[in-house]
C-alpha cells in the first residue's frame, strides 16, 4: 500500500487486525476524525472515506467515489458545486480549490494535486503551462522557495532541494521519489543511510510515530515506512 500504516497511523488507533487493509491513504474503518463507520469494507479508494471525510460531510451515499483524494462533490471548504460528476483528477477539484481561486476555466486541468496556475501559496506566475508534476509547482511550492531554477524537478511532491523544514541539504540531484526526501523528512529524522526503502509515501526507518527500526536499507519507495511504526506500541 502506499500511504498507510495497515496496523497503526497517525491517531495510534487500535485495531487489532487491519490486514485486507488494501487502500492508500486511509484507514478503511477509521481516520483521521474518529469516524463512527460500521463498515468500511468495500473502500477501496485512496485517500478519503467514500462517505465521511474532514469535514463532516452529509452525503447520503457516495458509493460511486472513486477518485482519490477528493469528494467529487464536496471537499474540504464547503464548495457550492451543483455538478460534479465529471470529476476525474485526483486531489484537486479542477474548478475550485482551497483558496477559493477565481478561476474562469480550468477544463485542462488534469493534473493531480495543484493547480497548475494558482495554488495555495497565491503564486504570482504567468505561465505555468509546461507544470505537469504533480503535486507541486516547479518553481515555487509552500514555503516561497528562493530557487533560480528547477527545470528538471520531475519528482511529483517534493522539491529536490528544498522542502518544508528548511531542509540542509547540499545536494539531491538523485532524488527521484515522489512525496519525501529520502534523508530528511518532516520530523527532523537523524538518518545516516536510508538505502533501501520499497513503500511508496514515508520515510523507510522513521515516520511520524518515532519507530524503532533498526535498518531500512534502500529506500525507493514513494511516501511511506517499508515495514514502520509496528515498534511504537
Amino acid at each position: 500500500m502506499q500511504l498507510i500504516f495497515c496496523k497503526d497511523y497517525a491517531n495510534e488507533r487500535n485495531e487489532s487486525s487491519l490486514s485486507n487493509c488494501r487502500v492508500q491513504l486511509i484507514f478503511c474503518k477509521d481516520y483521521a476524525n474518529e469516524r463512527n463507520e460500521s463498515s468500511l469494507s468495500n473502500c477501496r479508494v485512496q485517500l478519503i472515506f467514500c462517505k465521511d471525510y474532514a469535514n463532516e460531510r452529509n452525503e447520503s451515499s457516495l458509493s460511486n467515489c472513486r477518485v482519490q483524494l477528493i469528494f467529487c462533490k464536496d471537499y474540504a471548504n464547503e464548495r457550492n458545486e451543483s455538478s460534479l460528476s465529471n470529476c476525474r483528477v485526483q486531489l484537486i477539484f479542477c474548478k475550485d480549490y482551497a483558496n477559493e481561486r477565481n478561476e474562469s476555466s480550468l477544463s485542462n486541468c488534469r493534473v493531480q494535486l495543484i493547480f497548475c496556475k494558482d495554488y495555495a501559496n497565491e503564486r504570482n506566475e504567468s505561465s505555468l503551462s509546461n507544470c505537469r508534476v504533480q503535486l507541486i509547482f516547479c518553481k515555487d511550492y509552500a514555503n516561497e522557495r528562493n530557487e533560480s531554477s528547477l527545470s528538471n524537478c520531475r519528482v511529483q511532491l517534493i522539491f529536490c532541494k528544498d522542502y518544508a523544514n528548511e531542509r540542509n541539504e547540499s545536494s539531491l540531484s538523485n532524488c527521484r521519489v515522489q512525496l519525501i526526501f529520502c534523508k530528511d523528512y518532516a520530523n527532523e529524522r537523524n538518518e545516516s543511510s536510508l538505502s533501501n526503502c520499497r513503500v511508496q509515501l514515508i520515510f523507510c526507518k522513521d515516520y511520524a510515530n518515532e519507530c524503532n527500526e533498526s535498518s531500512l536499507s534502500n529506500c525507493r519507495v514513494q511516501l511511506i515506512f517499508c515495514k514502520g511504526n509496528e515498534n511504537i506500541r
